[in-house]
């Protein structure tokens, strides 16, 4: 179960899972969580490659193949970069 947070992404994956990835829960955050609203509970989800920093205020974007891009944000600091998130099930 997540921590409650603000400024974070969120988007639903074809499954129809609603996925959070960061966020601010009294600090920048960099976790990644899915949402079954068919059977009402979370999981933490791990992905494949580098885990983007801690950030807030950011976006995500679903992309057709499944993976998850994520761009900008603050961390303390604007941020102007962009992470590739392939999902590991």
């Amino acid at each position: 179960w997540p921590q409650p947070r603000y400024s974070h992404a969120a988007l639903v994956a074809a499954d129809g899972r609603m996925l959070i990835f960061g966020g601010n829960k009294y600090e920048p955050a960099n976790d990644l969580y899915a949402f079954d609203p068919q059977l009402q509970t979370w999981s933490e989800l791990k992905s494949t490659g580098t885990k983007p920093s801690k950030r807030e205020g950011h976006t995500a974007t679903l992309l057709s193949d499944g993976r998850v891009l994520v761009f900008g944000g603050f961390n303390g600091s604007f941020l102007n970069d962009v992470h590739e998130l392939t999902l590991d099930e």
